[in-house]
């Protein structure tokens, strides 16, 4: 084992005494990680967000939900919604109906929310009316969702009373954990770095010592074999 812990402090000076292998070394992930991490992880400008609206009288959609509606489609606003609208039938059970499809988001507007919204009016924000977001956290567009909705409800608030919470988003997530690429990605370029750097090393010294009659001169040393490629 001692021949061992001596060759490898030798291999391990020489390769720090090589500055462009190191450079090549950290440079090389570092570059692999930015470009392919900017790739991944851009995202379009519009979301697809599904909407249940379960607040309907007849058919048609109560006055608050109504406007929410409009509001999420950019139809009652100067600029462009930053969502694509699916439309979930209110008869359906929307969290089921999320994770059988794998929806990253859906906006669930409760029956009942124009009465509430009502209520929260006329009792100056004592209580408030609720829409549920159900999301999977996994996924990188859900926080940016979470955050445009939540945007849309504080607007809301602010147009109606300068912020007095009359209305809210309550979270239901359906995904035990957040992931974003970069935590994917990251561990596994960690570990084909660490893979291809002595893949090539060895190959490098290796040619070098036969090259230079290294080798001979090893094998008149108590250096086994096994004990120079472990180490």
């Amino acid at each position: 084992m001692s021949h061992v812990v001596l060759d490898l402090k030798a291999s391990v000076k020489t390769f720090f005494r090589n500055k462009s292998v190191i450079f090549w070394t950290i440079a090389f992930p570092c570059v692999m990680i930015l470009l392919f991490g900017a790739i991944f992880s851009q995202s379009t400008t519009k979301y697809d967000l599904y909407l249940q609206n379960q607040d309907q009288i007849n058919g048609e959609p109560t006055y608050w939900s109504d406007i929410i509606i409009d509001v999420l489609n950019g139809t009652n606003v100067n600029s462009t919604s930053p969502f694509n609208i699916h439309v979930v039938d209110a008869s359906l059970n929307a969290t089921d109906y999320a994770l059988s499809n794998r929806l990253t988001s859906l906006l669930i507007i409760p029956s009942g929310f124009n009465d509430a919204a009502n209520m929260a009016l006329s009792s100056h924000g004592n209580t408030t009316a609720n829409v549920i977001l159900v999301y999977d956290q996994s996924t990188s567009s859900a926080p940016v969702v979470r955050s445009i909705v939540q945007s849309v409800i504080d607007n809301f608030n602010f147009a109606l009373s300068n912020g007095v919470e009359y209305m809210n988003v309550s979270d239901l997530t359906i995904a035990p954990k957040r992931y974003g690429y970069i935590d994917f990605f990251l561990p596994g370029m960690i570990g084909i770095t660490a893979m291809t750097t002595s893949i090539f090393t060895a190959v490098a010294l290796s040619a070098r010592f036969k090259e230079n009659g290294v080798f001979h001169k090893l094998a008149t040393t108590p250096l086994k074999r096994y004990e120079w490629i472990l180490s």
